[in-house]
Parts: structure tokens; C-alpha cells; sequence
């Protein structure tokens, strides 16, 4: 069906001269495309009304064509508007709107006056960016606004249609810097930031550790600890900090290193109120939703200058022990609304960058073998348009209640091949966005933010095929598309549950690092120049390992660690030496000291403390593998000069207690010589 072609007598106007008027300050008319990308292509659109077939987001498709346009209803007078969802604030350089005749139909049908507005939200306030009157018709007009103008939704309102009352445009263009965010990142877990008890802070928030892992950003659990609210100004720790000053400084030190923080703001944030007989039960009141957004909103007041994405409660679908789902769908569709409306529109936040522009995730859905998450989902978002005004909020401010939706990923944890796992999150992403799109339509552009994926290495069999699951996650995560970003869980082993990046225990994290620290760092920061060079603060060098020479023979482990008994294995041994002959007669004496760690009584670790070598050339150490598992070399102090006798490194190597320790070798098997 064809829009009707009538009144050509308002064709004699077409001898009029082109007039443009801004009404803040004076825009430039310009054949020129505006500086960017256009940001429409694609986006969301609505209309003031549509003629059948010839939808709104025709207009957005990049297709230059009569049978791909917006046209508006028939029987519908102007002005009509064509409004488009950036999906963030956006800054924005200026516009091209292609009216009919640049599409090949004729002059007549182009529009001859609109203008062009922009607004945070879809409430508004919506203020006008351009009024231009085409009385000539040009089949193409160009906007460039004297200053970039930000903005998350976009209108184009056509006042005069031209030859009759039908809008007709094939393609609106909104140009723009692309947004360096918007592509896949890589994050990291850091535990527990501070303990509950004592609110002391651990070592696992050092910002040069986690600098030096390569991560872009870090997850940042807000836990109250002792402390009663965020506001609680009760010292707690060795320093006699605020609940807030202590989170200061750990927010501020990862800033400092350039690593962005994820917050969340789970359970811990909140305390239960006393007397409360079935917490569980008092989860799903209303009563304790308003008690979390209090606090929410407290944490978001303070840090919402330097804390810029956070994600709601922690694996809402996780029974965590007991017999169904920490939250019921019901009542996280309440609690999502609740704090999209405090957080961006109520209170003036609306008209205030520093909270519209926050992005919220939904609390990240613990997806596993047995549940891909979509079920809970469809649950969560039907509740919300029946219930808790999702499609209202829509409605009203342009957007559903959130975001970006949290995932975490559990799935196919074990010996089966990293592609097997892939194929497993791939299946939950397909049909999680299956409901989505069922809420937001084919073209939405929220995300997923997988705030935790991760593997144990007594799953998986070896931390080697750790680091090669992680790998292929990674490389589908960056290639799919549908992730903002992806944050390995974790930066340190937990008792019994090996995921992390460093090994558990009482020594400096420097010193425990794990092959999946390598893993890690590769995949964060992509493959490493080929040499000697060194990382900043790293633990290996890169490059090819081919010049390398290698040892003549492996240092054994002689000690009988069987015949130990457990009080033994938790004490420090005197340190003894072995000597290695390198094939060219050079010898290096290796002082060595064993420890057991009764904090980790799966494990044991045995550190070699210093190495020596004789009358040595400039070389520097370069890669430490025993036969099993990985070893794990200390930032090297530099190379070695040629007046000097010794150099130093560390390493650390673990092993299983329930396998026969007299079976595994340490061999130094990489020397490098560097020649300078």
C-alpha cells in the first residue's frame, strides 16, 4: 500500500529560499557529513503514528529506498515524530535527515519544515537542537551543531510534510563518537574487599596487583562488615575508619592504577533487621526492598562520581541452600523498578547526569548445567509488566528498568573440552536474548554483563585446562557481540575451590601466582611482543621460547614429603642446596626451603628463595616448569651485570597431598642469554 500522491499545487513553493533557524544558538547548514558514526543505525524507534508496512525502524536500517521508509498514518495531521533510543547518553555532532526524493520518489514528497529534539529520558525534558525550514525541498538536509550536545533519546517532529499531510522519511541519521565502551572488556573478581568481622582490608585489593593482572575493570562487593549502615560513622580496622573511608580508599586506588570498578551492592549491603524469624520470607516484602534502595541509594550518593556500573542482589535465582530461589521472580521484578526509578528519574535525578547516566544491571542470574536462566527470566519480566509498571516506566521514560542484564556462568566445568563449554554458554546467551527481544524487540542493545565465570582446577583436571576453558570463553565473549564485558571469578583461591588467579595462603599475592595468572593476562591485554621484554610488574617474559637453552638436568626433590608427618608439613625446613651443571660447564646453586601451609591442607607449596651464579654472563631467567604442576617465577630484579656474582627470584610450586610427592620433578628448564 502506497501513500496517496494529492494537492500538487503546494509543489509552486518549491522556488522559496532555504531557511534554518536555531533557537539556543547558530547551527551550521553543511552539505558536510557531521564528525562520528551514525549512531541511529539500527536503534530502537517509535512513531507518532505509522502507515502499515512502513514501520519506524525502516527509517533507522541504512537502506536507501522508497520500499524501506517511515511513513506516518493516513488520516493524520502534523506534526508527526520520529523518536529513536540511543540506549545511553550519547554526545552528539549533528544530523542528516533524507527526505523522500533522496530515495528517488518525487520532489513534492519531501518534508519542508521539522526540527530536531533530544531529552535524557523519554519523560523528557526534551529541549530543541535545530529548527529548519525547507520551503525548496532539498531531498537532503545536514545539521552540524556548533557544540557536541548529549543526549540518550533523539525526536525528529515533521511540522510541514510538504505536498500533503504524510511524513516520509527514509533515513534519520544521528552522528556521534563512538563510545570505547561498548566493546567486550575484561574484568576480575577480588574477593571479599574487607573483612566481615573486623572491616579490615585484605591484600587482594593491592591496585598494582590487580593493575598488573591486565583487568579493566574490578568487582567491587559492597559489604557493611561491622558497621551498621554506609553512613555509620563508627571507626572500625587498625586505621579506625569509616565505613565510607575505608571503601574510599580502595575504590580510589584502583582509580589510580586506571582499573574501573563494577560495584555491587548485594545482601551484605543491607542489614537484616532484628527479630526477624524467616529472612528468606522477609526477601520478598516490600518492606525490605525500600530498606535496600535506602541504602543503595546512600552507597550511589557517595560514589556514583567514580563508580559509574553496578549490578543489584547476587544470584537472585540461587537457592543457596535452601528449597527454592533467593528471590522470587515476583519480587525481583519489584526490587529492579524500584531502583531504576530512584536511582534515574525520581528526585531530580532525571535532569542530573551523574545519576541518569549510571548504567544499572539486573542482579547477575547464576546459570549452570541444569538451568540456562531463561526461565527465571521470562518469570522476572513478566511479573514486571503485569505487577510492578515495567510498561509504564517504557512508556513514560523510554526505557524498561534496566540496562544490561547480569549473567554468571557455570556451566561444563569439568574435563569436557573448552568447546563443549562454549557451546553451553552460547545455548543459555541464545536463549536468554530470546526472551529479551520478546520484551525489547529484535534491534534492543542491552548487554550482558557476566560478572563472574570461572573454572576449578580439580574440576577441570589441571590448571592448564583452566587456562584453556578461560581462553575460549574469552575469545567467544569478544567475538559474540552481546557482552559489555566478562570478569573472571577470582583473584585468589578459596579453601578447597581452586579458581584463582593466585594461590590461597599467607604470603604476599606476588609470590602466589598461578599459570592462570598467565592465562589471564594474555587474554586481557593480547598477545605479547615477541623478546625478552619484560611485563611491568609481571611474572614471566614473552616471547619465543626457541633461544632459549635449556638445563642439562632437572633438580630433584629429594626430600621424602610422604614420610612427613602433618605437624611436619606445617613448619619451615632449613634451607639446602643443590647444584645444576648447565651443558656449557656453568653451574648455578640453588638454595631451597620447603613449607606447608595449614591454612590449605590440600596443597602444599615449596618455595626456592634464591638462585646464584657463577661467574655469569648478562642473562636473565625466563620460564620455571616442573613436571606437575606449574611453577610460577617472581618479577626478576633486572638483568645481571657483569661485575656482579648473584641474582635473585622466586618461585612457587603446589602439589596435590593425596598423590605420591616422590613422583614429581622441579626442572629449571629456560636460561636466555640475552647478549647485551
Amino acid at each position: 500500500m502506497k501513500a496517496p500522491q494529492s494537492n500538487f499545487a503546494r509543489l509552486l513553493l518549491n522556488c522559496s529560499l532555504l531557511l534554518v533557524s536555531l533557537l539556543s544558538s547558530p547551527m551550521d547548514l553543511q552539505a558536510q557529513t557531521p564528525e562520528g558514526t551514525n549512531l541511529a543505525l539500527r536503534k530502537p524507534a517509535s512513531a507518532s503514528s505509522v502507515f502499515p508496512s512502513q514501520t519506524p525502524d525502516k527509517a533507522l536500517d541504512g537502506v536507501l529506498s522508497e520500499a524501506s521508509k517511515w511513513t506516518s498514518a493516513s488520516g493524520k495531521k502534523p506534526p508527526h515524530s520520529l523518536t529513536i533510543d540511543l540506549g545511553n547518553a550519547r554526545s552528539i555532532n549533528g544530523f542528516v535527515v533524507k527526505h523522500a526524493g533522496a530515495a528517488g520518489e518525487m520532489k513534492g514528497f519531501n518534508t519542508q519544515a521539522f526540527r530536531i529534539e533530544g531529552a535524557p529520558f523519554l519523560s523528557g525534558p526534551w529541549i530543541i537542537h535545530a529548527t529548519v525550514d525547507n520551503q525548496i525541498q532539498d531531498p537532503i538536509i545536514t545539521v552540524n551543531l556548533p557544540t557536541p550536545k548529549n543526549m540518550r533519546f533523539v525526536r525528529l517532529v515533521v511540522t510541514d510534510p510538504g505536498i500533503d499531510d504524510y511524513a516520509r522519511i527514509p533515513e534519520f541519521e544521528i552522528y556521534g563518537p563512538p563510545i570505547v565502551t561498548d566493546h567486550f572488556t575484561l574484568g576480575l573478581n577480588s574477593n571479599a574487599p574487607i573483612n566481615a568481622q573486623s572491616g579490615n582490608a585484605g591484600l587482594n585489593n593491592d591496585p598494582n596487583v590487580m593493575a598488573d593482572t591486565g583487568s579493566a575493570w574490578v568487582r567491587v562487593n559492597f559489604i557493611l562488615g561491622p558497621w551498621n549502615a554506609p553512613d555509620d560513622p563508627t571507626p572500625h580496622g587498625p586505621q579506625g575508619l569509616t565505613w565510607f573511608e575505608t571503601y574510599d580508599r580502595i575504590i580510589d586506588g584502583y582509580l589510580e592504577q586506571g582499573v574501573r570498578i563494577y560495584g555491587l551492592i548485594g545482601l551484605e549491603a543491607v542489614r537484616m533487621p532484628e527479630g526477624v524469624a524467616d529472612p528468606r520470607a522477609y526477601l520478598q516484602t516490600e518492606e525490605y526492598a525500600d530498606l535496600y534502595v535506602a541504602n543503595w541509594l546512600k552507597i550511589l550518593d557517595h560514589f556514583r562520581d567514580r563508580v559509574r556500573v553496578i549490578e543489584c542482589v547476587n544470584e537472585p535465582n540461587d537457592w543457596a541452600g535452601g528449597t527454592s530461589a533467593l528471590f522470587s521472580p515476583s519480587s525481583f521484578a519489584r526490587l529492579i523498578a524500584k531502583l531504576y526509578l530512584a536511582t534515574k528519574i525520581e528526585n531530580g535525578h532525571a535532569v542530573d547526569p551523574s545519576w541518569s547516566g549510571l548504567t544499572l544491571v539486573t542482579g547477575p542470574l547464576f546459570v549452570h548445567n541444569l538451568d540456562n536462566g531463561a526461565s527465571f527470566w521470562q518469570e522476572t519480566i513478566s511479573a514486571g509488566r503485569t505487577q510492578f509498571g515495567w510498561d509504564q516506566i517504557k512508556a513514560v521514560h523510554g526505557c524498561y528498568p534496566y540496562d544490561g542484564i547480569g549473567i554468571h556462568y557455570y556451566i561444563r566445568e569439568g574435563t569436557e573440552p573448552p568447546a563443549d563449554t562454549v557451546s553451553g554458554i552460547r545455548a543459555s546467551a541464545n536463549a536468554m536474548n530470546t526472551i529479551t527481544r520478546t520484551l525489547e524487540g529484535n534491534f534492543h542493545t542491552k548487554k550482558f554483563y557476566c560478572s563472574e565465570f570461572g573454572f576449578r582446577d580439580d574440576y577441570t583436571g589441571s590448571r592448564q585446562a583452566t587456562v584453556d576453558k578461560m581462553k575460549a570463553c574469552v575469545d567467544f565473549f569478544r567475538s559474540d557481540g552481546r557482552y559489555a564485558l566478562a570478569e573472571w571469578f577470582s583473584l585468589t583461591d578459596f579453601t578447597g575451590a581452586y579458581y584463582g588467579l593466585f594461590t590461597g595462603g599467607d604470603l604476599t599475592l606476588q609470590y602466589r601466582k598461578t599459570l592462570t595468572w598467565c592465562g589471564f593476562r594474555t587474554s586481557a591485554l593480547g598477545p605479547l611482543p615477541a623478546g625478552t621484554q619484560k611485563l611491568v610488574n609481571g611474572s614471566f617474559e614473552a616471547g619465543s621460547l626457541d633461544p632459549w637453552v635449556s638445563l642439562a638436568r632437572p633438580m630433584e626433590f629429594w626430600q621424602e614429603l610422604n614420610s612427613m608427618s602433618n605437624l611436619q608439613r606445617g613448619i619451615l625446613f632449613s634451607e639446602q642446596r643443590r647444584t645444576m651443571t648447565r651443558k656449557t660447564g656453568e653451574s648455578i646453586s640453588v638454595f631451597r626451603s620447603l613449607r606447608g601451609e595449614s591454612s590449605m591442607p590440600a596443597r602444599w607449596s615449596t618455595h626456592i628463595v634464591k638462585v646464584e651464579r657463577k661467574n655469569p654472563p648478562r642473562c636473565r631467567l625466563a620460564s620455571i616448569q616442573p613436571v606437575e604442576p606449574t611453577l610460577n617465577l617472581r618479577r626478576w630484579p633486572g638483568p645481571v651485570q657483569s661485575s656482579h656474582r648473584t641474582a635473585s627470584f622466586h618461585w612457587m610450586c603446589r602439589f596435590p597431598r593425596s598423590r605420591s610427592l616422590r613422583q614429581y620433578s622441579c626442572v629449571t628448564n629456560r636460561l636466555h642469554r640475552s647478549g647485551m
